[in-house]
């Protein structure tokens, strides 16, 4: 049995939709949102940045869970649509993507009611800035006017979120900073998102295997694409949190503390380099 079977046929006893649910209880001990885990910052007023602590834990929270919904709902869930209407996606692969799909529905209903619940906690205004890599797929999906394209771009986003390994979660869900309740709802979702890279990589590997020439160059142009993406630093949630307390920020370009290990992409693209040069 294939390592894609065996996820497949195990989804009903391992996904978190079918076992978990979410409860969030308060605990005045602990916060939101590990501030240790922020990038190396100089802000201009340490005495108010101090007072204001579990506030703007709670506000990082927020934008946290509400970017979260923002990459599930803009890139993850489009690009199964798409992946499951090409008709070369072997049945197996499209198995694995529906699954993905209610398993992505699921996180961001999750993410929904940790935003509703901390709301209720704070106290201030909240912007709805998206991350980079939704800003500039959105630019990208914008520049092409043909369909096909615009598929593959948004594909090509689902593909590097899913297959890349985000550090950061790893951090989270491990903090003891936090809320029980918040870091189990990051470690369930990234331990479905591990399932989910299996997935992708098969059926981009379908992609690969039958797809035209065109299709495949254009892929794996839109893949570095989307690779250099996720790899910028994207300070904008906190410095907007930050702002809010009325404080003014600034973080050191040189963390690496929201780094991704790109390995599984790069085998992608080197898959796509020995299609397209043979």
């Amino acid at each position: 049995m294939s390592k894609l079977d065996k996820v497949t046929d195990n989804w009903a006893n391992n996904a978190s939709v079918r076992s978990w649910f979410p409860c969030f209880e308060e605990d005045p001990c602990l916060y939101d949102y590990p501030l240790s885990s922020l990038p190396e910052f100089e802000v201009d007023d340490n005495e108010g940045y101090e007072r204001e602590k579990r506030s703007i834990a709670t506000g990082l929270w927020i934008h946290y869970n509400w970017r979260t919904i923002q990459a599930e709902e803009q890139i993850a869930v489009p690009a199964i649509s798409i992946l499951c209407d090409f008709p070369y996606i072997r049945k197996e692969v499209k198995e694995g993507l529906l699954q993905t799909s209610v398993d992505e529905k699921f996180h961001t209903y999750c993410h929904t009611l940790a935003v509703n619940e901390a709301k209720e906690r704070y106290n201030k205004e909240i912007d709805s800035i998206p991350s980079v890599t939704v800003r500039e797929m959105k630019e990208k999906l914008s520049g092409e006017t043909e369909e096909w394209k615009r598929n593959i771009v948004t594909v090509a986003y689902a593909a590097v979120a899913e297959v890349s390994i985000n550090a950061f979660l790893e951090v989270l869900s491990r903090s003891l900073e936090i809320r029980v309740c918040n870091r189990t709802l990051v470690d369930k979702h990234n331990k479905d998102e591990a399932v989910h890279s299996l997935i992708f990589i098969e059926a981009v590997r379908d992609l690969i295997r039958y797809g035209s020439d065109d299709e495949r160059v254009f892929l794996k142009e839109s893949i570095m694409a989307a690779k250099d993406s996720f790899l910028k630093h994207d300070f904008g949630m906190y410095e907007s949190v930050f702002s809010k307390h009325d404080l003014s920020v600034s973080f050191s370009k040189s963390s690496d503390s929201m780094s991704r290990n790109m390995k599984g992409v790069n085998r992608l693209l080197k898959t796509l380099d020995d299609e397209v040069t043979a």
